[in-house]
């Protein structure tokens, strides 16, 4: 990076609601992390954090379009 590794300047993508639940149910049915993850352009890390979240209450998410970075 040219700011010397300083992330300030990053934009965060923004999932509807929708979105997120479609990607967590995939993996619930049996596809694999990683699969789901590549397929719709998210980090590993990004799924973990929803599947988890899933698991202590309903997902929040943006208005009704997908926006990424």
């Amino acid at each position: 990076r040219r700011n010397g590794g300083d992330m300030t300047n990053t934009t965060r993508a923004r999932y509807t609601f929708e979105f997120k639940e479609e990607a967590v149910r995939l993996v619930k049915s049996g596809e694999r992390q990683a699969t789901v993850a590549k397929n719709l352009g998210l980090s590993e890390q990004t799924l973990r954090n929803w599947i988890k979240a899933s698991e202590k209450g309903p997902l929040k998410g943006q208005g009704c379009s997908t926006l990424m970075a």
